[in-house]
């Protein structure tokens, strides 16, 4: 029995088959397939042999291939150990060299640590012994032939403690920095050859909320939020020597954001207005004087600008109108005039009857009758007063009027006593 295949009949259904490989692999085990089933015929071999014997041969075949998935699973295995062992080994080198550089880098910064902190001292010469003051400096430094000069950015401590952290300029506090009072209050701004100057952040050791604070040559100006309208200041810059009293109008305002470039309106007494950076501007708040209240801020004008020609807000109260159309009241109107209060009189004065009006006009009669008694008494007591500050001045005259006639007397007698002694002296006979 012989099975013949032809490989090449496919051809006409070839633009069918989609995998090539697949369908050659399967038609090679068909012919495999015939050629063994013909080989079995051939020989003379019953179908249970047939199938005893394709049994053992799948056996053995399955057989090789575990054996040789077991052999591609230790070689992957060992491969991976491998690999593990090359990672772990990395890894180790990678850590030593960050530890090594760690450690270096620890070293160095210790000996520029060492480098960079210096301790004051005093010195007894006599003894030649030095001293730790407890003061110490940490930070740039400029070095002068055997001594050094802080110079750059450092920190100054006192026992351990930071009293100053910023800028230095050749020993001295200059720049940006922050300073530690004795109260443990704290202030960071601009410093100026060891001088506070400008405005800065302040900070209270108690907890409260920080403020800004205005410092000119160590000493307080005053809180920045102090800087609001009707503040009335003295400028003490020379420009401003013919016209020194001002009063805030306006906040302060940043052209472009920029609270560093702030300007504060300010009105001055004599006239004209200011813009002007009160951060660095020399001045002080004259505090035993009242806020002002500018008039401009609340009751706007009306006007026309001649940039544009917008017209700006009506006014509150028109002077041309009023004074065309005058009201006349038994009252003097003014800024404190109180209308309600005006009226609550008026309504109780007719509600009066003539009993009633006439006792309040003899009681005001009585309270201006004592009141011009009392001023006559007082003025009675300031004329004696007068009268008695006059005698005792007189008399205080007069008393120092004798009292200079006898001295001249004394004078005068004594100088004729040393007269006669000086002619009896050189034999001049006298009276």
């Amino acid at each position: 029995m012989s099975v013949n295949v032809d490989l090449h009949h496919g051809d006409e259904h070839s633009g069918q088959v989609k995998n090539h490989k697949a369908y050659e692999k399967l038609m090679k085990q068909l012919e495999h397939e015939s050629e063994e089933l013909e080989h079995n015929t051939t020989a003379g071999l019953t179908t249970a042999e047939i199938i005893k014997r394709r049994r053992a041969k799948e056996e053995k075949s399955a057989e090789e291939f575990r054996r040789q998935a077991k052999a591609a699973v230790d070689a992957q295995e060992a491969k991976e150990k491998r690999e593990k062992e090359e990672a772990e080994k990395r890894a180790k080198a990678k850590a030593d060299e960050e530890d090594r550089q760690r450690r270096e880098a620890e070293e160095e910064a210790i000996r520029e640590l060492e480098r960079k902190t210096k301790k004051f001292f005093t010195v007894d010469r006599k003894y030649n012994r030095k001293s730790p003051t407890g003061v110490m400096y940490f930070g740039e430094y400029e070095q002068e032939g055997n001594a050094w000069v802080p110079h750059g950015y450092g920190e100054f401590r006192v026992n351990g403690e930071v009293i100053y952290d910023g800028e230095i300029y050749r020993g001295k506090m200059h720049g940006t920095g922050m300073i530690k009072f004795e109260n443990d209050d704290t202030w960071k701004g601009k410093f100026h050859l060891d001088e506070p100057n400008g405005i800065g952040l302040y900070k209270f050791a108690d907890g409260s909320a920080p403020r800004e604070r205005i410092y000119r040559n160590s000493r307080p100006v005053c809180w920045v939020d102090e800087l609001i309208p009707g503040v009335r200041i003295r400028l003490l810059g020379p420009q401003h020597n013919r016209n020194p009293m001002a009063t805030i109008i306006e906040d302060a305002i940043a052209p472009s954001g920029d609270l560093e470039q702030a300007r504060f309106k300010v009105k001055c007494d004599l006239g004209g207005f200011l813009r002007l950076d009160l951060r660095a501007e020399k001045f002080t708040i004259i505090k035993d004087q009242p806020m002002i209240a500018m008039l401009e801020k609340y009751i706007p004008c009306h006007r026309t600008d001649a940039h544009d020609g917008s017209i700006g807000p009506e006014p509150r109260y028109n002077y041309e109108a009023d004074q065309a159309n005058r009201s006349k009241t038994d009252y003097h109107e003014n800024f404190y005039h109180d209308v309600k209060k005006v009226k609550k009189i008026q309504k109780r004065k007719q509600d009066m009857t003539d009993e009633e009006r006439t006792k309040s006009q003899n009681a005001r009669m009585r309270a201006l009758m004592a009141a011009n008694a009392k001023e006559k008494q007082v003025k009675a007591e300031m004329e004696a007063a007068l009268a008695e500050e006059k005698a005792r001045r007189e008399q205080e005259a007069a008393e120092a009027a004798a009292y200079e006639a006898e001295v001249a007397a004394q004078r005068e007698a004594l100088a004729a006593k040393r007269a006669a002694q000086e002619r009896a002296m050189h034999g001049d006979p006298g009276d």
